[in-house]
């Protein structure tokens, strides 16, 4: 099949982004550097170009979907040391709702 005929193929539709996304949800975002956990949150925009969070002071920090490099969720997800040292207030599996984002930091 010639390079023009499988071009011929392809059709990009338009992201279709969940309406809990777009409404917010709420996360945890967990800080490398501090170790601190942080309740946000976590909106994607209704082009999907973005992801964005609001903290408790509604303060926004964004992020470009085009930085980030890897997605990792379940038990794929490396947990936060303190996660993995016994810090859960919650006591409850973490594993399955875990998501960790790596992004260019620019």
């Amino acid at each position: 099949m010639s390079t023009a005929a499988r071009l011929a193929k392809v059709s990009l539709k338009p992201i279709e982004v969940p309406k809990a996304l777009l409404e917010g949800e709420k996360f945890v975002r967990w800080d490398e550097d501090s170790g601190t956990g942080l309740p946000v949150t976590l909106r994607v925009d209704p082009n999907g170009f973005f992801l964005y969070w609001t903290d408790q002071n509604m303060e926004v920090d964004m992020l470009d979907m085009a930085a980030i490099r890897d997605v990792r969720t379940g038990v794929y997800a490396k947990l936060p040391k303190e996660v993995s040292a016994g810090y859960n207030p919650t006591g409850e599996d973490l594993r399955p709702r875990d998501l960790v984002l790596r992004y260019d930091a620019s």
